[in-house]
């Protein structure tokens, strides 16, 4: 059994490309065992204007759900650490599975989207009166981090405006250290790949209502298409998902 598992963590420890798009450049990820250089240049380094040139373009980070379930196959892996990096002035994140001790036990690393593919999707949702079915909202797992489908609209809406403005510090930061990672626990996510239509999860960056960085998650199909809202098909309504807990402002072990 153990040999099993040793295995499944090499695996997931191999990196991989996530959500091949089809008309948006994916410039990639290096191949980076170690992530403690791209921890530090993000916490260290100047946001200069080559930085916010790059993240203008970029529309959101995926993961692919074939890689999660991997990742979710090793028992002992109790939460995600969305890690935030930076590589040639361009923001990365990296999904790093650690046990109940907060060690890292797997990474995945993002492949962050570049094009204009989703804006329409996104723009639509800005007036959207959609409501997630009563038994998700009541799910004691996802429950409390379901986001309506209009808040989705002015969290990412909030990140775009602020970015031209390149004067995002005190958004991206908590008592002058920036944040370091974002935490969803285990159950969280496999709420997120529980739908069969799910094939990846999108990582999108917003503001939230106190003007900080938040993650918000949206879901894709095998067409990479965004799972949103139906009103004619209620059941196959994509969710979105926010409200997971960042450090530094919270960096228990795997809270």
């Amino acid at each position: 059994m153990k040999t099993k598992q040793l295995l499944l963590a090499l695996f997931a420890l191999i990196v991989v490309a996530a959500c091949t798009e089809q008309d948006g450049e994916l410039p990639g990820t290096s191949p980076v065992n170690n992530i403690v250089d791209l921890k530090k240049n993000w916490q260290n380094s100047s946001l200069d204007n080559d930085f916010f040139d790059q993240q203008a373009k970029v529309s959101h980070y995926n993961f692919e759900k074939r890689d999660i379930n991997n990742a979710l196959r090793i028992r002992n892996v109790a939460a995600f650490r969305f890690v935030l990096g930076l590589v040639e002035n361009e923001l990365q994140v990296v999904m790093v599975g650690v046990d109940e001790k907060g060690k890292e036990i797997l990474k995945i690393f993002s492949n962050p989207y570049k094009g204009n593919a989703y804006k329409d999707a996104i723009r639509s949702l800005k007036e959207s009166s959609f409501t997630y079915e009563t038994e998700r909202i009541n799910h004691p797992v996802i429950g409390g981090h379901l986001l309506p489908y209009s808040k989705v609209y002015e969290y990412l809406h909030r990140w775009e405006t602020a970015l031209p403005t390149k004067n995002i510090e005190e958004m991206i930061s908590d008592e002058g250290i920036r944040y370091r990672y974002f935490t969803m626990k285990r159950e969280l996510m496999m709420e997120m790949i529980s739908k069969t239509q799910v094939s990846c999860i999108a990582l999108f960056f917003g503001l939230n209502d106190r003007s900080e960085l938040t993650t918000v998650f949206l879901q894709k199909d095998g067409l990479n298409q965004l799972i949103l809202q139906n009103e004619k098909y209620p059941l196959k309504s994509g969710e979105a998902i926010d409200f997971i807990k960042p450090c530094p402002t919270d960096c228990g072990s795997i809270e």
